[in-house]
């Protein structure tokens, strides 16, 4: 037996950042079409969100983690110019772009459930607990740019 008998593998799941999920991000936003997005047409909802207000409040909250200075027009509207529009955001558990906060504002489109849940559960107060310094999340984030 070998001192390197008793080394246990490392398992890189106890370093891995869990896997990012999206919110208001659409395939309509990229040139490329991203067929695991849902369209915007697809996802307006009769479903309330009481809590909607404080909700944008909370993703406005968060600092952009990418900055992009690239202006979007409203892509819905057509009327409206959304700065920095492109620019990726994060808690660090959920991300989104700074446009996604304009759709979510100004259309009933769906929140997902767990993202409500999530914020709810912050008590609408960002943390920024996860590690975005990490490389795999900047491997996830990065499929967004």
């Amino acid at each position: 037996m070998t001192e390197l008998d008793d080394v246990k593998p490392r398992d890189e799941s106890e370093d891995a950042v869990p896997p990012l999920k999206d919110v208001g991000i659409y395939r309509d936003m990229y040139q490329d079409h991203r067929a695991h997005l849902p369209l915007v047409a697809d996802s307006y909802t009769d479903s309330i969100v009481e809590d909607r207000p404080k909700i944008i409040d909370y993703m406005k909250s968060v600092v952009p983690t990418f900055d992009v200075l690239e202006d979007a027009v409203d892509m819905i509207g057509k009327r409206e110019w959304i700065r920095s529009a492109p620019s990726l955001v994060s808690d660090g558990a959920w991300f989104w772009r700074v446009d996604s906060i304009y759709y979510l504002e100004t259309y009933q489109l769906h929140i997902p459930d767990a993202f409500l849940a999530h914020v709810r559960a912050q008590k609408y107060t960002s943390t920024t607990d996860g590690n975005i310094s990490d490389e795999l999340f900047n491997v996830a984030f990065s499929a967004y740019l």
